[in-house]
């Protein structure tokens, strides 16, 4: 079994991070969505945390004994959007197909959780699409609960 390091990411780790963002969309997407759309936001939200333009976001990696990064999980401070209370919103986390089921997805939303424990952060939210069902089964393994359902429909 290899050995994985778990490190906040650096901004030359953006390319490696922005390679494995289409893996986000490793299920069916939404009708009016392209799997591109899915993940898109993920990149430009990155690419602005390696500029500095998100001072409010942070990043973790997973690196594997080669040191290629892995598994991405990326946090942002924000507002609660019921209580007002300050949050850490879990952005992204995505593994690389290769390095599936060795709990990097556990581990690093325990960081960013971690994280934000320590940036004064009271809850802990994300979003995540339905039809994503790994994802949700693991979201509620580590006690995450699904507040709300968000719909739309194409007016064309």
């Amino acid at each position: 079994m290899s050995t994985f390091v778990i490190r906040m990411a650096e901004v030359s780790d953006l390319a490696a991070i922005q390679k494995l963002l289409p893996r986000l969309a490793d299920f069916p997407a939404p009708r009016r969505l392209t799997t591109e759309d899915v993940w898109r936001y993920d990149g430009v939200a990155v690419a602005e945390w390696a500029s500095g333009e998100r001072p409010q976001t942070w990043v973790r990696v997973a690196t594997d004994t080669a040191q290629e990064v892995v598994a991405v999980a990326v946090g942002s401070m924000i507002e609660d959007s019921f209580t007002g209370q300050p949050a850490v919103h879990l952005e992204v986390v995505v593994i690389d197909e290769r390095v599936d089921g060795h709990g990097l997805g556990s581990r690093l939303i325990a960081e960013i959780e971690s994280d934000g424990r320590q940036r004064g952060a009271a809850v802990m939210s994300l979003n995540v699409m339905t039809a994503n069902h790994r994802a949700r089964s693991l979201y509620e393994r580590l006690g995450f609960e699904e507040e709300m359902i968000r719909a739309s429909k194409p007016l064309d």
